[in-house]
């Protein structure tokens, strides 16, 4: 199984305007005999940024209007969790998206998987994307558990505060137990994916123990 990576594309003003998207999974837990949405739908996480030249396009779609859409793509195959213990997973704002396909099948299909930790960066308390979900699959499921980190939040916010850090990167390399066989996922925008990747780095995991996704 591949976690896939698709473009969809659109001309404007007569320029071809291009955007990857990670094909997701409509919930975090899916009925588990209920596999036919694989087979005939497309769900992606799409955040519609008004000013921007793609997202509205989208977000102006009608039933009957079309996009193109490229064949899958993708780098990261389910073969990199086997034998893995944890998995560290690092998100920034809709680099959530993969670790959508990984929490899924890690929490269904690995036998020997123990502990995932969900680091979770955004702006605001309001960019948090399937919060109630992520909250619930943590009281429900041991294994799992998830971090909020707002680098702009409300006066009131209780939870943790700031950007991605290297502390944050020893903080979860200190919690694991077998490090030898931890997984780290990293998803978001370029400078963060760039940012965790050498912090992981830095701290002695191995190119094999770090999968950087597309943001």
């Amino acid at each position: 199984m591949v976690f896939t990576l698709i473009f969809l594309s659109f001309l404007h003003i007569d320029t071809e305007v291009v955007r990857p998207y990670t094909a997701a999974l409509p919930s975090l837990y899916p009925e588990p005999e209920d596999n036919s949405h694989f087979l005939t739908n497309i769900y992606l996480m799409i955040k519609i940024y008004p000013h921007g030249v793609f997202t509205p396009f989208i977000d102006s779609l009608q039933i009957g209007d079309s996009v193109s859409v490229s064949n899958p793509e993708g780098s990261f195959r389910c073969s990199q969790m086997k034998g893995k213990a944890e998995l560290l997973l690092l998100a920034a704002g809709t680099g959530f998206t993969p670790m959508i396909n990984v929490i899924r099948f890690a929490l269904k299909e690995s036998c020997c998987l123990r502990k995932i930790r969900l680091i979770f960066f955004n702006k605001k308390e309001e960019d948090i994307l399937w919060r109630d979900q992520l909250d619930q699959l943590s009281s429900k499921d041991n294994r799992f558990e998830v971090d909020y980190i707002l680098s702009d939040p409300h006066p009131e916010w209780t939870g943790k505060r700031g950007r991605i850090e290297m502390s944050h990167c020893s903080e979860l390399r200190s919690k694991c137990t077998e490090e030898s066989k931890t997984l780290v996922c990293v998803c978001g925008p370029a400078s963060f994916t760039e940012l965790a990747f050498g912090f992981f780095k830095q701290i002695g995991f191995s190119d094999e123990e770090i999968h950087a996704f597309n943001g």
